[in-house]
Parts: C-alpha cells; sequence; structure tokens
C-alpha cells in the first residue's frame, strides 16, 4: 500500500498513472492501493480513515481504462456492528464536477473544503465511495456511456478492500 504525507496534484502524483500491462486485469480490479495523504480524515466529519484506489475500467471507446476512487470509512459503528464489510452500507457519492482540468477531480479537490454530505452520511456508519468519474484524462463525459462504464466497476474495489 502507497502512502505520502503531502497530497499532489492528480497531473503531478504519480499514484494517478496506470500501471504496466493494466489492460490484462479485470474491470473492477484494484490495480493501486493507498491511505489517502494528508489530513482528508480531519477536512471530512465522522471519516476514521480514507483510501485512494486505482482501479481498472473500461473508456467510452470499449477500450481498457483506470480510474481513481476514494474510499471513506466511518468512525462510527454501524448499525450491526458485527455485520462484514460487505453487509454494511456503502454510499457512492458523485460529485458534480464539469472539468477538463484532472486537477479538479474529486480525490484531490476535497482537501480544499469540508463536503458535510458526506461526513453525515458517515454519521451513519454508512461507508463512502466517491469516484474521480471523468477518468484519467477528466473527459467531463465525452460520451455518456463512460460514466456507466466508469461508475459500474467502483464498487468491485470495496467488496475486495474486505480482502486486503
Amino acid at each position: 500500500m502507497l502512502n505520502s504525507s503531502t497530497p499532489l496534484s492528480p497531473s503531478q502524483d504519480p499514484f494517478y498513472t496506470a500501471p504496466v500491462r493494466f489492460e490484462s486485469a479485470l474491470p473492477g480490479a484494484i490495480l493501486r492501493l493507498r491511505s489517502a495523504p494528508g489530513n482528508l480524515t480531519s477536512i471530512i466529519g465522522n471519516c476514521s480513515a480514507a483510501y485512494n484506489i486505482l482501479y481498472r475500467t473500461t473508456d467510452s471507446q470499449y477500450k481498457p481504462s483506470w480510474a481513481v476512487t476514494t474510499l471513506y470509512l466511518p468512525s462510527v459503528q454501524h448499525s450491526r456492528p458485527n455485520a462484514s464489510l460487505g453487509e454494511k452500507a456503502l454510499l457512492s457519492y458523485q460529485v458534480p464536477y464539469n472539468s477538463v482540468d484532472v486537477d479538479s477531480s474529486p480525490s484531490y479537490a476535497f482537501y480544499s473544503g469540508p463536503f458535510p454530505e458526506i461526513g453525515l452520511a458517515l454519521g451513519q456508519g454508512w461507508f463512502v465511495n466517491v469516484p474521480d468519474f471523468e477518468g484519467p484524462l477528466a473527459s467531463n463525459i465525452a460520451n455518456i456511456e463512460e460514466v456507466g462504464y466508469l461508475l459500474r466497476p467502483c464498487f468491485f474495489p470495496f467488496q475486495a478492500f474486505q480482502k486486503l
């Protein structure tokens, strides 16, 4: 698991690059994982930990691609504390960002200010997944199918995360 103490913008951070031979992985496979750098857990309320997950997906041209999602873990117990990770609630929150700048991706933009909706969900004991759904090129919905292709596989890492 990679980690860094200071967040870098996605355009400067080597974490946001495709691993060698990523194309051979199945959609949803975790390609890279790290604790979110910096003070993200102090910015987002009710958050015990945050992880950046780079995963394999498919682009709007049906070609292998990759994307990043940030998984926030709640600091409060779920209503069923003995439930397995797979039985706990997961909210996928698609932040409305329409930009052609990869540095506007939620995984980085969240360092600049609070998002109370996420803290509220974490306060319910929910896990929160926030994908950079515009992809590695900040495609700004180059094709309507792109959103579906990037979002569907972002749930698979959550399921695999419990095994790590």
